[in-house]
């Protein structure tokens, strides 16, 4: 079977390509080779092993973009591959809560997307944060407010509707999600 995975260029999402990436890594039964040689089965020989790590290393390396693979360029191991990108994109640095939060708070819909791509665009903004900064969550309120300061002043009168008609304010009351 052949499975298309976009390849990841570090400005999409990372948490979702390493879902697929491993994924495609279990398809070809070398999904243990991210975990390090010392993971793979005994009873393999060191030939079969070898094969493996190769797999691995190769359908990694295949799914980045040119400027990712310069990122993991002197990683000789799947294991190592996948740790640096971990270590990368997953990181909960105070920089990355910062940026992420930055991109939310300024969320403008887009003219040119749907409104389901637009809410996708913002559901993935809400879990990546939620993933950064680790049980700190926005409050539905919160959620809402942003997503109604998002829609463009075409919706004004949705938004009046929306402020003034009601007494709690949350992404289900709102009906946009």
């Amino acid at each position: 079977m052949k499975f298309d995975i976009d390849k990841f260029d570090g400005t999409g999402d990372f948490r979702i390509w390493r879902i697929k990436v491993k994924a495609l890594l279990s398809q070809q039964k070398i999904l243990k080779a991210i975990e390090g040689s010392d993971k793979l089965h005994d009873s393999i020989t060191v030939a079969q092993k070898d094969d493996m790590l190769e797999m691995a290393l190769g359908t990694i390396t295949l799914n980045l973009f040119d400027n990712i693979l310069r990122e993991v360029n002197d990683e000789t191991s799947a294991f190592s591959v996948w740790k640096k990108l971990e270590g990368l994109y997953l990181t909960k640095s105070l920089t990355n809560k910062i940026y992420l939060k930055e991109r939310l708070f300024g969320f403008k819909m887009d003219h040119s997307k749907g409104l389901g791509q637009n809410l996708d665009e913002f559901k993935k903004m809400i879990i990546e944060l939620a993933n950064a900064r680790e049980n700190e969550k926005l409050s539905d309120e919160n959620k809402a407010i942003i997503l109604l300061n998002s829609l463009p002043e075409s919706f004004k009168d949705v938004k009046a509707a929306i402020k003034y008609g009601r007494t709690s304010l949350s992404l289900e009351s709102s009906s946009l999600l």
